[in-house]
């Protein structure tokens, strides 16, 4: 049946309610007719209006996109627009639609709210399994599985307009991706609009990686991501770009395969939006090539307890760089290092200060390298603050265990104390331990009870005690 204009057949559950599309399995197709005309967006269902309380289960939804002669990309298996409520598709096969397997697009002032999709296959859809627009909230996709889509993502969230999608969960879900592109894209209408409560967890994506941009309130936990050794280009399993905040990435393991991707896991800026306030903790991450955990530009990051395996030549295990931006706040710690077989590290944890862009504070701390030419090492001359640098544990086959100290702005880095810095008034300082080069007397501001290690080999004393000034610069006594 139509009662669309122009040519926009499909069948239509306009404002219903309390309504069951029920089939006996896969027996059970509804699917769009062969036709030589031109089928503009045609979809197999629509659902629009005040549509309320439907259902669809147990039934093929066929879009036929090798039958017809002059498909668009527009035509969806079901297609969920404005107004639509409380809909819920579960055991159904959504396949072979020129467009999306199932597509979700409200309206500001109409959202489409609590849908529940669960045990369904989507199968040989042209653009994408899951298509999610704008005006969406209170989304469960539970225990699907996504297949040979043809052209872009498995899922993929494409915003456009104002009223990105919030409160949206993608859990025990298999994807098995067959094209260049993402397997998975989590993304928001731009900075100011992010998509909002994404929780993406306990899935297997293999084929492709999981792109996020302007996300806020992103929880992606206990998923495994596989990128494959035959897949061109960059392809980092677990990308965050260009806008975050609030991020929890934890328990994943992260494969990459591919020689030509440049790291595991990363986060960083794009168009002056930077990754904020992130926690990255507890994955796993192996890798053939490039990186294994990238934190480039942004502020207010914590990498810690992850395992990162080189199993091939690489570069570096946990790289913290300001390429874009500026770069603070970040806390690298309690990470271990490895190396599988022939891999190699060409450095454990690097902090890059990329003029003209700055580190501020950052500390490197517990973590246990192995398998590397390098163990720790700071580069560039960007470094506005002494780095805390202390008790990280090297492998016998780690080369050079530090590298860079003349990069930072005092030669020298904290490695031991109660705080990273005192007070400038008396009796407020912290115990600190310095190490670096030459001798710190009229160059290192320190409080009472500092001490002082010289690592360089030039001529003098190399243990300093900080007896008088708090503050200053003077009052360091040789012993």
């Amino acid at each position: 049946a139509s009662t669309e204009p122009r040519d926009r057949w499909s069948l239509d559950l306009r404002d219903v309610h309390d309504f069951t599309v029920a089939g006996e399995g896969p027996a059970s197709v509804v699917k769009l007719v062969d036709t030589t005309e031109r089928t503009s967006d045609w979809h197999v269902f629509i659902l629009q209006g005040q549509a309320r309380r439907v259902v669809f289960t147990d039934l093929v939804v066929d879009g036929n996109r090798t039958g017809l002669t002059e498909p668009n990309e527009q035509s969806h298996g079901i297609e969920v627009e404005a107004g639509t409520e409380d809909l819920v598709i579960t055991r159904c096969i959504l396949q072979d639609c020129f467009g999306d397997g199932v597509r979700m697009l409200g309206t500001p002032d109409a959202n489409v709210r609590r849908v529940r999709i669960d045990d369904c296959l989507f199968h040989a859809n042209k653009r994408s399994g899951l298509g999610v627009q704008r005006a969406l909230e209170q989304i469960l996709v539970i225990g699907c599985l996504f297949d040979a889509t043809v052209s872009d993502q498995s899922i993929d969230f494409e915003p456009s307009g104002a009223d990105s999608p919030t409160d949206f969960t993608i859990d025990g879900c298999t994807i098995r991706h067959t094209n260049r592109g993402p397997a998975v894209a989590l993304t928001g209408i731009r900075g100011s609009d992010p998509v909002v409560r994404v929780k993406f967890s306990n899935n297997v994506v293999t084929g492709g990686p999981v792109f996020c941009v302007d996300v806020a309130q992103l929880t992606v936990q206990n998923n495994t991501i596989v990128v494959p050794a035959d897949l061109t280009g960059n392809r980092i399993p677990l990308q965050v770009q260009r806008g975050g905040d609030s991020l929890v990435i934890s328990g994943n393991l992260l494969m990459n395969q591919s020689v030509e991707t440049k790291a595991a896991l990363a986060l960083g800026e794009v168009n002056q939006r930077q990754v904020s306030r992130a926690l990255v903790t507890g994955n796993l991450c192996r890798t053939v090539a490039g990186s294994g955990i990238q934190v480039f530009s942004s502020d207010d990051v914590a990498v810690e307890a992850n395992m990162l395996v080189a199993e091939g030549p690489c570069g570096v295990g946990v790289f913290v760089r300001s390429e874009a931006s500026d770069v603070d706040g970040v806390a690298v710690r309690d990470n271990d290092v490895t190396a599988n077989g022939t891999g190699r590290w060409t450095v454990g944890v690097q902090v890059a200060a990329s003029d003209p862009h700055h580190v501020g504070d950052v500390s490197v701390v517990g973590n246990t390298i192995r398998g590397a030419e390098t163990g720790v090492r700071f580069a560039g001359g960007g470094f506005l603050r002494t780095p805390v640098c202390g008790l990280n544990q090297l492998g016998l086959d780690v080369a050079t265990p530090l590298d860079g100290l003349p990069a930072l702005p005092e030669d020298a880095l904290v490695v031991g104390g109660a705080v990273s810095r005192g007070g400038a008034a008396p009796a407020t300082g912290g115990g600190r331990v310095l190490a670096g080069l030459g001798t710190p007397t009229d160059r290192l501001e320190a409080n009472v009870g500092d001490v002082f290690q010289r690592l360089d080999g030039g001529p003098g004393p190399k243990l300093f005690v900080k007896e008088s000034g708090d503050g200053t610069t003077d009052g360091w006594a040789a012993k």
